[in-house]
């Protein structure tokens, strides 16, 4: 994974560049320059949580802070240039995402790996009440 690190230079120049190598080009190669960079920004929030002594919840919100800076730093180009409906499907996207499509898919992975899972009722209700929502 931090061999795609070698690309971000390359979507950096593509951009600056966009009128000979093509908007196509320009946008694959900040696509796969993102995946990395994002691998940077979980390593460093679960690093952050170990060494600061800010308590359990500043640490955490650190951590929400790192694993989301892909998202925040779109919602800011996006907010500077006043592309609001695009920052709204943004926003809505991502909190599909968070709600729906990840539990959804681990409760599938593990319930393909088990024939039946013992779940806590308080803490397994509002995921199920989100997925029938969804």
């Amino acid at each position: 994974l931090n061999l795609l690190l070698l690309v971000v230079p390359f979507a950096w120049a593509s951009h600056w560049l966009a009128d000979q190598w093509g908007h196509e080009v320009t946008f694959i190669l900040c696509l796969v320059a993102i995946i990395p960079l994002q691998n940077i920004f979980d390593w460093c929030a679960e690093n952050f949580e170990l060494l600061t002594p800010l308590g359990k919840d500043g640490r955490d919100f650190f951590a929400i802070t790192f694993k989301n800076c892909v998202e925040a730093t779109l919602a800011a180009i996006l907010l500077k240039n006043c592309h609001l409906r695009l920052l709204q499907s943004t926003i809505t996207g991502v909190v599909i995402l968070h709600l729906l499509l990840v539990p959804g898919v681990a409760f599938f992975v593990q319930g393909s790996k088990t024939a039946e899972q013992l779940l806590h009722p308080h803490q397994a209700s509002p995921n199920a009440s989100l997925l029938m929502t969804g």
